[in-house]
């Protein structure tokens, strides 16, 4: 690996190491998996921090204008030396209810990254 590629792992353990003090919310990251002939959503990863999902797009986007609003969750790209590159459209990410805000449920549409630092799903919400 390249020394720039080299220092980009160790900013993106530091960032993991510090998410949990830097983000407001913490969520599950959910997948189906066909089981018995049937789909259930099992847990990739747990107690993930992230950021308090934000309206993207406004009332111009087309996902607005088509009856669904699209949320950015922002989280880091590894906690404890494991990575979360594997957020994958489809996923299922259920953040934790947090004073008044009730367990939300968002389904990923698209997943964007920071040079592995940082991983941004843009998603719509389930519940």
């Amino acid at each position: 690996m390249s020394d720039l590629g080299n220092a980009y792992s160790e900013v993106a353990v530091a960032w993991g190491e510090a998410a949990a003090d830097v983000y407001s919310d913490v969520c599950t990251i959910k997948r189906k998996q066909a089981v018995s002939g049937s789909a259930t959503l099992a847990n990739i990863h747990v107690d993930v921090p992230c950021s308090d999902p934000k309206p993207k797009g406004g009332g111009q986007s087309a996902d607005a204008i088509r009856g669904k609003t699209t949320y950015l969750i922002e989280m880091p790209a590894s906690i404890n030396g494991t990575t979360l590159n594997t957020v994958q459209t489809e996923d299922f990410l259920v953040v934790a209810a947090r004073g008044i805000q009730p367990v939300r449920t968002y389904k990923v549409q698209a997943v964007e990254q920071d040079r592995g630092i940082k991983v941004f799903a843009r998603c719509t919400i389930e519940s």
